[in-house]
């Protein structure tokens, strides 16, 4: 009997053990499951990037809740908006105003106070790579960045574009070269400068192209002026070879900070 009961408190106090390194001790400070806490909150925006959708605008939700107070049109993004942060988070993107999907459903992450920027890309009607899809893309600047400096990322989510580069022209006569650290960025990716997602640069005024890797020019963006102490993403959308009515190859400057 003796035995027994040690045996039992041995149990309990293991199982009390693990309680407290799970939820915490004290009443009210007990911590949530991740997700669950109203503190857990990240920022997020949406970008329509889907070439020959059925209606001229889309709705992307997440929790079956619209993240863009407007229909979003080819091109178009929206603010940062606060929302819950969680895993397994259901995302989807629709016909504006209806309950058609235009792509397969995806399930995210999103950690506490972090950046996001959710795409909806692809060629509408197609299979393969080039299929309708939602992409996550983590939008991790450096914080704070200094007054004179600025940093800069490539997404590439042109469907049937080669790997892109990023190239600035200054000086007279003008020279274009190729900006380190934002080139040979393959569809559906961001460039990549080691494990960094941007790269920093001086602040000013920037003529950019985009060119492919042999270095000809798909689409130009400038001059723009990139102010110092922020973020910004370029967002490379449409078709390099547009048939029909499709939108050709086009690059939207974003600020993310």
């Amino acid at each position: 009997m003796f035995s027994h009961a040690i045996g039992r408190r041995v149990l309990l106090g293991a199982v009390s053990v693990l309680a407290l390194a799970l939820f915490g001790c004290g009443g009210n400070s007990l911590s949530k499951p991740f997700g669950t806490d109203p503190n857990d909150t990240n920022k997020e925006r949406v970008f329509n990037a889907l070439v020959g959708g059925p209606t001229a605008t889309v709705d992307i939700a997440q929790r079956s809740v619209n993240l863009n107070s407007t229909p979003l049109a080819f091109g178009q993004s929206n603010n940062y908006a606060t929302v819950s942060s969680g895993i397994a988070i259901t995302t989807n993107a629709f016909q504006s105003g209806t309950a058609i999907k235009l792509a397969p459903e995806a399930s995210v992450t999103m950690n506490r106070d972090f950046f996001y920027t959710e795409v909806l890309t692809g060629i509408f009607g197609t299979s393969g790579a080039t299929a309708p899809r939602l992409i996550q893309f983590s939008d991790n600047f450096t914080t704070p960045i200094t007054a004179g400096n600025v940093e800069l990322r490539v997404v590439n989510v042109s469907p049937d574009s080669p790997p892109l580069s990023l190239y600035n022209t200054t000086g007279s006569p003008p020279a274009s070269v190729a900006i380190s650290g934002l080139g040979n960025v393959a569809y559906g990716t961001e460039s990549k400068s080691g494990t960094a997602d941007y790269i920093t640069a001086a602040a000013g005024i920037y003529t950019l192209t985009v060119r492919d890797n042999a270095g000809n020019i798909l689409t130009s963006l400038g001059p723009v002026t990139l102010a110092g102490g922020h973020a910004y993403s370029i967002f490379v959308s449409g078709m390099v070879h547009p048939t029909g009515s499709q939108p050709g190859i086009q690059a939207t400057l974003l600020t993310d900070l």
